[in-house]
């Protein structure tokens, strides 16, 4: 009797082993009435094709979880032991997996869940085409959350290289268009061959291209930055490192500068924002240009001189005004200065008039000397 079956459930773990693996008959088996009603006699062939399909449909059934089902024989029939030279059961069980996107797909735009039963079906076509008799080896579905992650890791960082573009390029651009026609080869743009030298010995030309480039990384709001690998070693990295958007990981790498290059090109890259910044300041304007070595026609504003390049001059020195003395009781005193008390004295030599007064302590001093005549001394 099939009383108490309604509402039982199998773990994901139990249906990927039933999926994949081939049952075997065993002879002391309790027999659903069910299995009687269908097949006639007490000898039920659990290895028969029918009876294979009716178990695995039903354990699809009653799974519950579809989607993490669907992941799991997805990342796990690559690993089954299976005979299949020519590959078209992978084909069969790839075109499987497209039905069932499909299908999901328009039950989430028309809510038309009468498609529903259609979706249990892969996992037949699965057991068919990939069970064996070897027990297999399941793993838990990973790489959908890993993919995911990824996927929203690549997209902050094209949208953060977005954000703080200039407009003159930004209006030409959004995420699917920067991801596949701009980014692969603006990263071959932006990594031009420079000698290892003074940027004062360059070239004319060089000169242009060093500051062809300043000006598309600025565009694009690309820089680089110094930071610390897990070996110690500083390097500089482009920030935002939207190489990892437009490159894989097995795939060969774009030609890469010399640490000494990449550090010319951010110090080149920070004067010339300070440059903006400041002649924008100074009520320059927007003298920038659009990342794509074009410059603005029409008349431009006269830009200010900077700080930098100005002269200094003098400020005339006003004579500070002395303010007078009080006590406690806000009364002025009176200080008497000591040429005031000079001028009530006789003048007797020139050197009691001075500013200078020296005063005798006995012992010898040769730390200051001044000519004296006798005359002086009378």
């Amino acid at each position: 009797m099939s009383t108490g079956q309604k509402d039982s459930h199998k773990s994901l773990f139990s249906v990927w082993h039933e999926i994949f693996t081939i049952p075997r008959q065993k002879r002391n088996r309790f027999v659903d009435i069910r299995d009687v009603i269908e097949h006639g006699n007490l000898n039920v062939n659990l290895t028969s094709m029918s009876a294979r399909f009716q178990n695995i449909l039903e354990v699809a059934y009653s799974c519950g979880e579809n989607e993490k089902m669907i992941q799991g024989m997805y990342e796990n029939f690559l690993d089954c032991k299976f005979k299949d030279p020519r590959m078209e059961g992978i084909c069969l069980a790839s075109d499987w997996l497209c039905f069932v996107d499909h299908v999901n797909c328009y039950i989430g735009h028309s809510q038309d869940y009468s498609m529903m039963p259609f979706v249990p079906y892969v996992a037949v076509i699965f057991h068919f085409l990939f069970a064996s008799n070897m027990t297999p080896k399941i793993m838990y579905p990973q790489k959908s959350y890993e993919f995911q992650m990824k996927h929203m890791k690549s997209s902050n960082l094209v949208i953060s290289m977005m954000a703080d573009m200039m407009p003159s390029v930004r209006k030409f651009l959004n995420e699917p268009v920067t991801v596949m026609e701009v980014l692969p080869p603006l990263m071959g743009i932006i990594q031009p061959t420079l000698r290892p030298v003074n940027t004062q010995l360059y070239s004319a030309r060089e000169k242009e291209n060093l500051a062809q480039l300043v000006r598309i990384m600025i565009a694009y709001n690309m820089t680089y930055h110094q930071e610390k690998s897990l070996e110690g070693q500083y390097n500089y990295v482009i920030d935002p490192n939207v190489d990892e958007v437009v490159r894989f990981p097995e795939m060969k790498q774009h030609r890469q500068l010399t640490y000494g290059a990449k550090q010319l090109i951010a110090r080149e890259i920070e004067l010339e924002k300070l440059r903006r910044s400041e002649a924008f300041r100074m009520g320059g304007g927007s003298s920038c240009n659009t990342g794509s070595g074009e410059l603005d026609k029409g008349p431009k504003p006269l830009v200010a001189i900077p700080n930098h390049k100005q002269r200094l001059h003098a400020k005339p020195v006003q004579p500070v005004p002395e303010k007078p003395v009080k006590d406690f009781f806000g009364r002025v005193v009176r200080i008497k200065s000591p040429e005031k008390k000079q001028k009530k004295e006789p003048e007797k030599n020139n050197v009691l008039a001075t500013d200078i007064w020296f005063h005798f302590k006995e012992g010898f001093s040769n730390a200051v000397r001044r000519n004296v005549r006798v005359k002086d001394l009378q």
